[in-house]
């Protein structure tokens, strides 16, 4: 597995939030900010086979809070200091990308994954996404100069063979750059 010391042409580490910006200049599709793993409460919530889905527009900081506290997942979790930290850090992304796409209302998608959500290599329908990764390994990145786009959908192929078929070498699969996870 690739670390952050391998970030493709088309890629920039960054020290502070206030820096993702600069994934709008010209030919950077890739910002990342590597930050300290969060243990604590989102731990205790994997390891209890808790189930976390949160999908809520959101206009200010307050929304984060509410959409967050109002999640079943942490009903015994309201008063826990471990929450509060982490809804202060979602706020801070939040506002963080708010300013960066200029474009509130935001969509907040929250989602506790057991496995490979997108198994398969896409193309990104949004211009602008930000993810973060709370525990486990992060997403997988490519390249443009390493995938074939016309191929970039199962058709009805396994998933092995749909990747396959994305990368432009096949002896260049496992990608060459998937950033490091944030947690254990």
């Amino acid at each position: 597995m690739a670390t952050l010391l391998d970030a493709p042409p088309h890629a920039l580490t960054v020290a502070h939030a206030q820096a993702l910006g600069v994934v709008t200049q010209r030919g950077l599709n890739l910002a990342l900010w590597p930050r300290p793993a969060q243990t604590g409460l989102l731990d205790s919530l994997v390891e209890a086979c808790v189930s976390l889905a949160i999908d809520a527009a959101i206009v200010s900081s307050t929304d984060v809070q509410r959409a967050v506290q109002a999640a079943p997942a942490f009903a015994r979790h309201r008063r826990d200091p471990a929450l509060r930290d982490w809804i202060t850090d979602l706020q801070l992304l939040t506002a963080t990308f708010s300013i960066i796409t200029r474009a509130p209302p935001l969509r907040l998608r929250l989602e506790t994954g057991r496995d490979a959500a997108c198994a398969v290599f896409h193309a990104d329908t949004l211009p602008l996404r930000l993810l973060c990764t709370y525990r486990g390994a992060g997403p997988q990145w490519l390249e443009e100069t390493d995938l074939r786009r016309d191929e970039l959908s199962p058709r009805g192929r396994t998933v092995p063979e749909a990747k396959a078929a994305i990368f432009r070498d096949p002896a260049a699969t496992p990608p060459r750059y998937t950033p490091s996870p944030r947690g254990p």
